[in-house]
C-alpha cells in the first residue's frame, strides 16, 4: 500500500472517530427510536466515495467497514449486529455514491481519474484540482461535469443510500434484535437521518477535495466579510427562532411559521461564499438546528403531537434548507463556468481574428450606421469613432474604387444579393495604407425583413509610394 493508500486509510478513520460520537452528542433529548437524528458517517462515506480517484475506493470501504465494526462494539452492539450494520451502511453508501458519480461524470469518467497517480489530489484528493493545456476545456471548467447535474446526482445518490441503508439495517434488526422493535418507525428514522447528513456533509467532503491554497484568484475582503455578516445573522435569527418558548412569545400559529425566517441569509451566504463556503455554512447552520431542536427548544418540540414528530420535522427542515442551498449554488456555479467558458471562447475569437488581421462589423442597412469589432482600432488605423458609417469607410478609398463599394452596398441592402465582395485600397488619416478584402453578407430576422450587414474585414498594409 502507498503512503497515499495509508495516509488516506487514517484520515478516514480519524473523522469516523470524530463524526461517530458527534452524531450521539446531537442526540440530547430522550430517544424515540434506536437510529440517531444525525448519522454523519454515512455522509462521510458517501462523499468520499464520490470524491477520491476510484483507485483509492477500496481503501476508503475497507476503512469504513473497520471503523464502523469498531464504534459499533463501543457502542454496545452484538458482534454479528455490529459485522452486519458496518457491512450494510458502507454497502448503501457506495451504492449511493456510484449513483452521484454516474451523474457527476455524466456517465464518462475522466481518463486521468483512473491514473491512480498519488501526486494528484493528495491524500482524499481527486486529482482533478490543476488545469493545464492538455487538459480538455470542458474538464479545466468544470472538472466534475454540469454543476446542476452533479446536484441532481447528489440528491438521488442520497435517496438511494439513505432508503437502501435503511432497508438493509431493518432486515438486521428484525433477526438480530431480541427486543421487540417497531421497524416502521426506525425505517422512518434512519432514511431521514441517513439522507439529511448525507446533504450535510457529503458536500463538505466533495468539495474541498484536492483542496488547493491559492495566493491569489479567491473571493476578496470585501465579500468574504459581507457573507460572515449573512451567516451571523443567520445564526442570530435561528437561534431566536429556535430558542425555547418561542410559541408563548410568537404564538402558537405564528411560531411555526417564523422557522424559515433564517433560510433567505443562508442563501445570500451561499451566493457570497460560492461552493466551498456555501458547503461549510449549510453544514454548520444545519447541525446547529438539529442541536438547538433535541434539546428541546424552538417551535418543533412544542408543538409536538406525538412522540419523535419534532426530530422528523427538523430532518425535513434542514433536508429543504440543504437542498435549497444547494441548488442555489448550483445554479451559481452554472452561471460562473458558463460565463468562464464564454470568456475563453472570446479571447480565442479575439486572438484568431487579431492574428488573421481580421476585424467584423455590422452596419445598420438604412443609415449605414457602424458598429465595429474589438481590436478594430489597431487594423483600421484611425479611431472606430471617426468611422460612423459605412459611408465614412468608403470615404477612405480612392475616387476610382469608391462608386462599385457603393454599388456592392446597394446589392445588399437592396435584396438583389445576399452576399457581395468588397476589395478596395484605404487611404488612412495617419498617412498609412491597406488593402481591404471584405466581404457584406446581409443579415434577416424569423421575420424575412433585413436587420443588420455583417462584414468581415481583412487588412494587409501597404508600402508607401
Amino acid at each position: 500500500m502507498s503512503p497515499a493508500s495509508l495516509l488516506t486509510a487514517l484520515l478516514t478513520f480519524v473523522a469516523w472517530a470524530v463524526l461517530a460520537p458527534l452524531s450521539g452528542l446531537l442526540n440530547n433529548y430522550t430517544p424515540v427510536t434506536q437510529t440517531d437524528s444525525v448519522l454523519l458517517t454515512s455522509g462521510l462515506i458517501f462523499g468520499l466515495l464520490v470524491a477520491v480517484r476510484p483507485v483509492k475506493h477500496t481503501v476508503v470501504l475497507v476503512t469504513s467497514v473497520l471503523a464502523a465494526i469498531t464504534f459499533n462494539l463501543l457502542d454496545g452492539e452484538r458482534v454479528l449486529l455490529s459485522l452486519g450494520l458496518g457491512f450494510s451502511e458502507v454497502a448503501a453508501a457506495g451504492l449511493g455514491a456510484l449513483v452521484a458519480r454516474a451523474f457527476r461524470y455524466n456517465g464518462r469518467f475522466p481518463a486521468h481519474d483512473d491514473a491512480g497517480d498519488d501526486s494528484k489530489g493528495g491524500a482524499l484528493g481527486n486529482g482533478s484540482s490543476g488545469q493545464d493545456a492538455s487538459t480538455p476545456m470542458d474538464l479545466q471548467l468544470h472538472p466534475f461535469g454540469r454543476p446542476g447535474r452533479a446536484f441532481a446526482g447528489l440528491v438521488l445518490g442520497a435517496l438511494v443510500t439513505a432508503i437502501v441503508g435503511a432497508s438493509l439495517a431493518m432486515a438486521l434488526w428484525s433477526r438480530l434484535l431480541p427486543e421487540a422493535t417497531h421497524l416502521a418507525r426506525e425505517w422512518r428514522s434512519w432514511t431521514f437521518s441517513s439522507f439529511v447528513s448525507i446533504m450535510l456533509l457529503a458536500p463538505v467532503v466533495i468539495s474541498f477535495a484536492g483542496f488547493r491554497v491559492k495566493r491569489s484568484g479567491g473571493m476578496g475582503m470585501a465579500q468574504f466579510t459581507a457573507g460572515m455578516l449573512s451567516f451571523v445573522l443567520f445564526l442570530l435569527v435561528g437561534a431566536l427562532v429556535f430558542s425555547e418558548g418561542v410559541a408563548d412569545r410568537f404564538g402558537e400559529t405564528l411560531g411555526p411559521t417564523l422557522t424559515y425566517l433564517p433560510v433567505p441569509f443562508l442563501v445570500i451566504t451561499a451566493i457570497l461564499w460560492k461552493e466551498r463556503g456555501a458547503t461549510l455554512a449549510t453544514l454548520f447552520g444545519g447541525l446547529a438546528v438539529i442541536a438547538w431542536t433535541t434539546s428541546g427548544a424552538g417551535p418543533f418540540p412544542e408543538l409536538e403531537s406525538f412522540p419523535g414528530e419534532s426530530v422528523l420535522e427538523v430532518q425535513f427542515y434542514v433536508a429543504v434548507m440543504a437542498v435549497l442551498v444547494g441548488a442555489v449554488s448550483a445554479l451559481g456555479s452554472t452561471a460562473e463556468h458558463a460565463l468562464v467558458h464564454a470568456q475563453a471562447w472570446r479571447t480565442r475569437y479575439r486572438q484568431l481574428l487579431d492574428s488573421s488581421r481580421i476585424v467584423v462589423a455590422s452596419f445598420d442597412p438604412a443609415t449605414g450606421a457602424a458598429q465595429w469589432g474589438e481590436g478594430a482600432s489597431e487594423l483600421l488605423h484611425a479611431n472606430p469613432a471617426t468611422l460612423l458609417t459605412v459611408q465614412d469607410l468608403v470615404a477612405c478609398a480612392s475616387p476610382s474604387e469608391q462608386p462599385a463599394l457603393l454599388a456592392a452596398w446597394a446589392a445588399v441592402t437592396g435584396g438583389e444579393n445576399t452576399s457581395v465582395p468588397w476589395t478596395a485600397a484605404l487611404d488612412w488619416p495617419d498617412g498609412s495604407r491597406s488593402q481591404m478584402t471584405a466581404r457584406l453578407s446581409a443579415v434577416r430576422g424569423v421575420n424575412g425583413e433585413l436587420e443588420e450587414i455583417a462584414a468581415v474585414l481583412r487588412f494587409e498594409d501597404l508600402n508607401a509610394a
